[in-house]
Parts: structure tokens; sequence; C-alpha cells
């Protein structure tokens, strides 16, 4: 693992980015890290775990390795079957606004790893301190299968706290699941359709031009405020490969 992970640094070495705070000329919206991240200083046997890399058109490097638990808050906690959760993710500033359509799209290149369980890309999530909502869609990889999923709603709760809390649960909205082999080290567009003009909302997602979600029902609380959320999210101790993703050309538009 040493070795591989020598072979990264160089790879990622290019331009290091130690501010929180990230955007390219080509990008409509800046990202920022949410949380810290588990490498925040390359040394010469690891990149940081979010870094740029190349020059000129430069793309965003996401490296995540056994063991790189994440620093949120909930990541050192026991959830869904594992003991802790690794996490190197960036957050969209700002939120996506009610009543409007939101048209996502981003350049993502899967260039090692992903042969796990459970490793997250892609989420529009709506947490935040007055509202415990779950993501309201998610991609990840598992099984070396594309999974995409929707929130639906579950019974309404309150917490003691004061707080909203209703998770709802995730269900398919890929039927017909990429596999990685089809995508690994191609660079491959994502476009995401994020309605919420209409009640329930929709989403719909097209990979290189194919449509693969079509108008896919979403639930959220009306505390919710929904983000964009882009890296690599998985349980700890389950996976066994570093994960290395390229991300680029990452636009919002909103109407």
């Amino acid at each position: 693992m040493r070795i591989l992970l020598s072979v990264l640094f160089v790879a990622l070495s290019a331009v290091a980015a130690p501010a929180l705070e990230f955007k390219d000329g080509d990008w409509t919206t800046s990202f920022y890290e949410s949380c810290k991240l588990p490498v925040e200083t390359a040394t010469a046997n690891r990149p940081r775990s979010i870094q740029w890399a190349g020059n000129g058109d430069r793309k965003l490097a996401v490296t995540l390795a056994p063991g790189d638990k994440g620093r949120c808050t909930s990541d050192g906690k026991w959830r869904h079957g594992a003991p802790y959760w690794e996490r190197a993710e960036l957050k969209q500033r700002g939120v996506m606004g009610k009543g409007k359509l939101h048209q996502i799209s981003f350049t993502a290149n899967f260039a090692g790893g992903f042969t796990g369980r459970e490793e997250t890309f892609f989420q529009i999530h709506g947490w935040n301190s007055k509202c415990d909502s779950a993501p309201l869609f998610m991609l990840k990889w598992h099984g070396k299968k594309m999974q995409g999923q929707a929130l639906v709603p579950t019974k309404r709760t309150n917490n003691k706290n004061g707080t909203i809390a209703n998770w709802g649960k995730l269900e398919t909205a890929i039927r017909k699941q990429p596999r990685l082999n089809q995508l690994q080290g191609k660079d491959t567009r994502f476009e995401v359709d994020f309605d919420t003009r209409r009640d329930p909302a929709t989403v719909s997602m097209r990979l290189n031009g194919q449509t693969i979600v079509n108008e896919k029902p979403v639930f959220f609380e009306d505390c919710a405020t929904p983000t964009v959320k882009l890296g690599i999210y998985r349980p700890g101790r389950l996976n066994k490969s570093v994960s290395t993703l390229f991300l680029d050309d990452i636009r919002i538009v909103s109407r």
C-alpha cells in the first residue's frame, strides 16, 4: 500500500491546495471543506485528501485510503453496520432554493479503487442544524455497480431537542446499473436535474448523455436546505482499496 500511495502522490502533487475553498474557471460555484480532511498536508508518502492536480485545465483530485476516518462529528460513530466512516468530501457553497429547476453537472474519472461497498461520490443533502434530513439523492459504487437512491417519506417524528427528524428511506432510482469496468479510468459526464418547482420534487439523471433516471420523485421536509456534496464517503473497515476520483467542470445552474 505504501508503494501505491507514493505513486498516487507523485501523480497528484502538481499543485497543492491548502485553502478550504475550491473553485475553478469552468465551475459556476465554489465548494468548501465542511469538515476537516483525514490528510490535510501532503507528505512524501501521502497526497492531501483533496487537492488540485494538473496544469492548465486542472482537476480536483480526491484520495481516500483504508483508515482515513472522516472528521465530521458523525463519522466516529457506529452507524449502519460500520464502526466509523471514511470521508474526503466537499460541500457546495450556498443552497439550492425551492421552486426552481437546478441543473447540476460534473465530469468524474474513477481512476482507481471503488471496488468495495457503499462508496458514495455524489449527494444532494438536506441536513442543517435544525433539520435532521437524510440525503435526498445519492450516487455510489457498491459491488462494482453504480447505485442511485432517492429519498421517499416515512413517518414524521420530532426529536427531544426540537429539531425535525424525518430520515425517510432511500429507494433505488437506477434500474439498469452501470458497471465499474465500463467507466473506470474514463472521463464520465453526469447531468442531474433536481426540479423543486413541483410537489413532490423530482430528480432526473443522464450519464454521458443517456438518461438513466427519469423524473424520480424525491421527498424532503420544508426545513431541508438542499446542497450538493462531492467526494468519497464510505463505511470504515469494510473497504480495502485506495479510491481515487478526479472531478472537473462542476456547474450548478438554477432557473
